[in-house]
C-alpha cells in the first residue's frame, strides 16, 4: 500500500454526522473497486486483482476505517463473510454493513453522478452534490466530462460504480437531515484517486488493433516475470501486493529455488518448463465448463483439461528425480495432492467419450461411437443418409417427364427437412408436379415439397439435428462427471502455479541468496537498483548498514539459514554464518548528502527495493545482471513490517493542497504508523519551502527518530539544506550516521567537465 495516497484517519470517532467515513466496496471477475467519503472529500481506489484470504481489503479496512461499509446485494458471499469477519476486529473500530441494491453501483449511474458534481467557481475549487430540481441541466457536459478524467481514472468501472453508490448514499442522508448542510448541498471538497505501490507498470500495446490491451511495462514485476503459465503470472502478481512477513515461507521459497538452481537438476527444470508451458488456466476452463461450455478444438476446454491431466502426471515423474528434493515444500506438495488415479480416471473421461479429431472437423464436440446406443443408431442411420436419398430420385425419376428427369435431384437440409431439386432457366423453374410445393428459390436451383419428401421427414425426422441434441445430452453428462473433480483439478493448478513461479527463476541464471533474520538489522554489500542497472552501461555497486531498534539484540534467535558466502569478519555470529565484533554496531538513521545527480535518489530506492525483493521471496529476472536473489552480492534482511517513502510528490489538479503540504501528509502517514520494523525513505524532505524553514522541518524529523530509541525504524534519509551542517543543527552521535555520494573535481579542465560523478556511496 503506498502510504502516501490514503489519508490517516483520526484515532477517536466523532459523533458528527458529517465526520462518518462512508466506504463502497464491490467484488467481480476477481477484481476489487473501493470508493469512500471522508473530510468532505470522494476518493476512489483504482480496480485491483482481489483474491481470497482478501489481503487488500483487510488493508483498505484498517486505513480506511468506516463507519458503514455499502455493498451490493450480489457481492460474492466468500468476500461478504471477510468483510463482517475483519469488522469484528478490535484492531480498529467496527462498522455497518449496509447491502443496497445493486443497480445503485451500475457503472453508468456512477459516472453520470461524478459528471453532476457542480465546481464552486467564486470561493474557489470545491464541488457541491446537488439534489432533486437543484441540478444545473444548462451546465456544459463536454467541460464536466473533461474535468471529471482529470480528476479520476473513468476506466476503474468497479471504483466508479462505488462512487455511484456513496453519493446516493449521502444524497438519501441529506434528504433525511441526518448530514449537517446550509440548504444548499453537501460541500465536497474534492474528488481524487488513491492507489496500492506502483510496482506494475503497463504500457499500451504496439499494435493499433490490439489497443484495448497492454504489456508490462519497464517494471519490478516486469524483469521478474518469466512465468510460463496464466495462473503463475497471477501468483506472482499475488506475491508481489502481498510480500510475506513469515520466514517460515520464505525459507520454503528460497530452498525450493536453491534446489532447481544445482547443476545436476537443470535437465529437471528444462522439462519442467516445457511441460508448464502446455498447462491452460484450469479456473477458467472448469468455470466454462458449469456455464455448459466445452470445446473440442486445439484451445478447447476438453483438450485443455486433457493436456493437463497428462502434463501433471508428468510433472509428477519429473520432481521425483530432483536431486536433493524431499524436503522441499512445493515437492512434497505435488507428490500429495497429484493423484494419478484421479487423473487417469479424469483422462479416461474425456478421451472415451470426445472424438478430438471428428470434433475438429466438424467444428463442434462429437462424441466418439460405442459411447451411447440410441446415438450410435442414429449415427448409422445418418451415415446410410446417402444411399436412401438416392433411392429416392430413382423412384422420383420414374414419376416426372424423361426430358428432365436427369436435372432431378434430392437433398438433406438439417432443420428443414428432404427437398427435391430442379434446375432453373432465365428465373423459371424446367419442371414442377401438381402435387409438389415450392420452398425456396436461388438463381440456379429451385427446392421443392413432395408427399415422398414428407414422408421422409416422418420416417427419418431431422436426423442431423436429432444427434447434435443427443451428443448434447451426452456431452453434458461427461461435464457433470468432470465437475466432480472441481476441488482436485484447482487444487492441482494453485500448485502448479507455484512451481512456475518457483522454476522460471532456475531457467535464467545463477543467483545467490539473501539471509532473512528476525534482528532488526539491515546488510547489504554490493547493492543495485534493479532496474537502473538495465538502463546504463556501468552501474556503481553500493553497500549499506543499519541497525533499527534493538538492533541486533532484537528478535529472536535463528532465522533462515545459507545464502552468504562470506561477509563480515570478526567476532559475533549472526544469522547466515556472518560473524561482526562489537565494533560494528550500526545506527538506526543515515543522513545522506551529494551533489545533484550524484546518485542519492537511486541508492535510496535501491535500498527500498531490496528489503522488498527479500520479502517475496522471489528469484528476479534481469537482463544482464544474473547475480542474486536481491540485486546484491550478499545481503542480511531483517523482516521489515512496512516501507515508507518520501520521494515522490505526487501532485494532481484534483487535489486542493500545495506540494509541500502533500510532502508533510507522506510524512505524517509515516511518522503515525512506522514501527521499529520498518523502513523509512526520505528524499529532499521540506524542499518547497524556504532553507530556514525547510532545514528546520528536516531536523526536527530527524531528531523524531533519535529520541524514539528502541522504538525507532530504520530511516535512510538524503537532504540539500546545507544550513543543517553549516550551523551543526545536527550532530553525528548515535544513532545518526553521515554519508555522502563521492564525486571527483579535477581543477585544471574548464568549468564545464570540473565535475565527475563515482555514484559511489562513502561514510563519512
Amino acid at each position: 500500500m503506498d502510504q502516501a495516497d490514503i489519508p490517516e484517519h483520526d484515532c477517536e470517532e466523532s459523533n458528527d454526522d458529517e465526520e462518518q467515513v462512508i466506504c463502497a466496496m464491490d467484488y467481480g471477475k476477481n477484481y476489487i473497486g473501493t470508493s469512500f467519503f471522508k473530510d468532505n472529500r470522494l476518493y476512489l481506489m483504482e480496480d485491483m486483482l482481489e483474491n481470497p484470504p482478501f489481503d487488500i481489503l483487510h488493508q483498505l479496512k484498517f486505513y480506511i476505517s468506516p463507519n458503514v461499509v455499502l455493498v451490493p446485494t450480489r457481492i460474492d458471499e466468500m468476500f461478504q463473510e471477510k468483510l463482517e469477519s475483519f469488522g469484528l476486529d478490535d484492531s480498529t473500530r467496527g462498522y455497518r454493513i449496509d447491502n443496497r441494491p445493486s443497480n445503485e453501483f451500475s457503472y453508468t449511474q456512477g459516472y453520470n453522478k461524478l459528471v453532476g458534481l457542480d465546481l464552486e467557481e467564486h470561493t474557489g475549487p470545491a464541488i457541491f452534490l446537488q439534489c432533486g430540481d437543484e441540478h444545473d441541466v444548462t451546465r456544459n457536459r463536454k467541460d464536466a466530462l473533461l474535468r471529471l478524467a482529470g480528476w479520476i481514472n473513468t476506466e476503474s468501472r468497479l471504483a466508479v460504480g462505488c462512487a455511484g453508490a456513496v453519493l446516493s448514499f449521502i444524497q438519501r442522508r441529506r434528504l433525511t437531515s441526518q448530514f449537517n448542510t446550509d440548504g444548499t448541498g453537501l460541500r465536497i471538497a474534492a474528488v481524487e484517486m488513491f492507489s496500492m505501490k506502483d510496482i506494475f507498470e503497463d504500457e499500451s500495446h504496439p499494435n493499433f488493433h490490439m489497443q484495448g490491451r497492454s504489456k508490462e511495462g519497464l517494471s519490478l514485476f516486469g524483469i521478474m516475470n518469466s512465468t510460463k503459465t496464466t495462473q503463475g503470472c497471477f501468483m506472482l502478481k499475488q506475491w508481489f501486493t502481498r510480500p510475506s512477513l513469515s520466514l517460515d515461507i520464505l525459507s520454503k521459497r528460497y530452498d525450493s529455488i536453491s534446489c532447481f538452481l544445482r547443476p545436476d537438476n537443470a535437465h529437471v527444470s528444462a522439462s519442467l518448463s516445457t511441460f508448464l508451458k502446455k498447462v491452460k488456466n484450469i479456473p477458467k476452463l472448469l468455470t466454462a465448463l458449469q456455464r455448459g461450455k466445452g470445446g473440442a478444438n486445439r484451445s478447447g476446454e476438453w483438450q485443455g483439461l486433457l493436456q493437463f491431466s497428462f502434463n501433471a502426471l508428468k510433472i509428477r515423474s519429473e520432481v521425483a528425480d530432483l536431486v536433493d528434493s524431499g524436503h522441499l515444500s512445493i515437492v512434497n506438495k505435488i507428490i500429495t495432492a497429484f493423484d494419478t488415479l484421479q487423473f487417469e480416471d479424469i483422462s479416461t473421461l474425456i478421451g472415451d467419450v470426445v472424438d478430438f479429431e471428428e470434433s475438429a472437423q466438424q467444428k463442434r464436440v462429437v462424441v466418439k461411437r460405442g459411447i451411447d446406443g440410441e446415438l450410435d443408431e442414429m449415427k448409422r442411420t445418418y451415415d446410410g443418409l446417402e444411399s436412401m436419398l438416392s433411392e429416392a430420385v430413382r423412384n422420383l425419376a420414374v414419376t416426372i417427364p424423361s426430358t428432365v428427369a436427369s436435372s432431378l435431384n434430392v437433398i438433406y437440409f438439417p432443420q428443414m427437412g428432404y427437398l427435391i431439386v430442379m434446375p432453373s432457366r432465365d428465373g423459371k423453374v424446367v419442371y414442377q408436379a401438381d402435387d409438389w410445393e415450392l420452398q425456396f428459390s436461388t438463381a440456379m436451383c429451385s427446392y421443392f415439397k413432395s408427399p415422398e419428401m414428407r414422408d421422409l421427414d416422418d420416417y427419418l425426422g431431422d436426423i442431423y439435428g436429432m444427434i447434435v441434441d443427443r451428443e448434447i445430452e451426452v456431452i453434458h453428462q461427461l461435464q457433470l462427471r468432470v465437475l466432480e473433480y472441481t476441488a482436485f483439478l484447482t487444487l492441482c493448478s494453485e500448485i502448479c502455479a507455484e512451481l512456475d513461479c518457483l522454476t522460471d527463476a532456475a531457467r535464467r541464471g545463477k543467483y545467490s541468496r539473501p539471509t532473512m533474520t528476525e534482528k532488526n538489522i539491515l546488510r547489504i554489500t554490493k547493492g543495485r537498483h534493479p532496474l537502473q542497472e538495465l538502463c546504463v552501461a556501468t552501474f556503481v555497486e553500493n553497500d549499506t548498514a543499519i541497525d533499527g531498534g534493538r538492533g541486533i539484540d532484537g528478535g529472536i534467535d535463528g532465522g533462515i539459514d545459507g545464502g552468504i558466502d562470506g561477509g563480515i569478519d570478526g567476532g559475533r555470529e549472526i544469522d547466515g554464518g556472518i560473524e561482526e565484533t562489537e565494533d560494528d554496531i550500526y545506527g538506526s538513521i543515515l543522513l545522506l548528502t551529494g551533489a545533484n545527480n550524484s546518485g542519492k535518489s537511486v541508492y535510496l530506492k535501491q535500498v527500498a527495493l531490496i528489503v522488498y525483493m527479500a520479502h517475496i521471496g522471489r528469484y528476479p529476472l534481469t537482463l544482464h545482471h544474473l547475480q542474486s536473489y536481491v540485486p546484491a552480492s550478499n545481503a542480511i534482511i531483517g523482516v521489515t513490517d512496512k516501507i515508507f517513502t518520501r520521494i515522490q510528490t505526487r501532485e494532481s489538479v484534483s487535489k486542493q493542497v500545495s506540494a509541500f503540504m502533500i510532502d508533510l501528509e507522506q510524512i505524517s502517514i509515516a511518522l503515525r504508523n512506522a514501527t521499529r520494523r520498518s523502513l523509512l525513505i526520505v528524499d529532499e524532505f521540506a524542499k518547497g519551502t524556504n532553507g530556514f524553514d525547510g532545514a528546520g522541518l528536516f531536523c526536527g524529523l530527524i531528531d523524531h527518530f533519535i529520541w524514539l530509541q528502541e522504538d525507532r525504524p530504520k530511516v535512510v534519509a538524503c537532504t540539500h539544506f546545507h544550513e543543517v551542517f553549516e550551523h551543526g543543527y545536527l550532530k553525528e552521535v548515535y544513532p545518526l550516521m553521515f554519508g555522502y555520494m563521492e564525486i571527483m573535481i579535477d581543477s585544471d579542465v574548464d568549468i564545464a567537465s570540473q565535475v565527475t560523478y563515482l555514484y559511489r556511496y562513502v561514510t563519512q
